[in-house]
């Protein structure tokens, strides 16, 4: 092979490794930020929207966990039965109502302490991703007891015309939750993989810090010798010439 040839494989690997290194820090953290931020879109729009759970027909009422659409036309339920309705809701939909509330902080505390902690304290950047799991577990949770709680069962509501709102389902709120806890799990992985990163770009300032110390000791050990010779040079060295 020409040297030519050897110094641009060399160039070559050089900057693969560099851009490699470049990647494997930034970018991953830069990718963990992103899905938890649009995991936390997600999850706000899931927890505020009214469609947990909807009814088949057309313009018929639909629960979310903080809001309720009561209907519309002849599918419109009578607002004091509606307001009752909401009123009385099961016990699992307050829990999953919780959970969901869990999984918001949780992200928000999460994409804090991966934008501030880096710089800040970077020893401490290993719980940002397990921060994340929390938030994962808490959609989990939630989605998964309101699947299993909800169901499809026939729960009649009697609209202000007499029709009758039968047959519910999960509604778009519910699979925005599963989006989100996707995301989330996404984000955990990537952020275990930007803390093994980050660590081991702080190892060796860590390492070095620590050999500082030794290393001043050494010099100063070094340093009083070298005097303690120089000295003895000087003094003792010259008394036969006293005499």
């Amino acid at each position: 092979m020409a040297p030519r040839d050897i110094l641009c494989k060399k160039t070559f690997t050089s900057f693969k490794f560099k851009f490699v290194k470049m990647v494997s820090s930034t970018g991953i953290k830069a990718a963990f930020i992103t899905c938890t931020v649009i995991a936390l879109i997600l999850t706000l729009v899931s927890l505020f929207t009214p469609a947990w759970r909807s009814y088949e027909t057309a313009n018929s009422p639909s629960f979310g966990l903080v809001s309720y659409d009561c209907g519309e036309n002849q599918n419109q339920l009578v607002q004091q039965d509606c307001n009752r309705w909401w009123n009385t809701r099961e016990g699992y939909e307050k829990a999953v109502l919780a959970f969901m509330i869990i999984a918001a902080i949780a992200e928000i505390v999460t994409i804090i302490w991966a934008l501030v902690i880096p710089k800040a304290a970077p020893r401490h950047y290993f719980l940002a991703p397990i921060l994340a799991l929390i938030a994962a577990i808490a959609l989990g949770v939630a989605f998964i007891v309101y699947a299993a709680k909800n169901g499809n069962d026939v729960r009649y509501l009697p609209s202000a015309t007499g029709t009758l709102n039968a047959n519910h389902h999960v509604g778009y709120s519910f699979w925005l939750a599963v989006v989100a806890f996707i995301f989330m799990i996404l984000a955990t992985l990537l952020g275990f993989a930007a803390t093994k990163r980050h660590n081991d770009e702080l190892r060796p300032a860590l390492s070095l810090n620590k050999k500082l110390p030794l290393q001043l000791i050494k010099q100063m050990l070094l340093n009083v010798i070298t005097t303690s010779f120089t000295y003895a040079n000087t003094h003792f060295v010259s008394l036969p010439l006293l005499f």
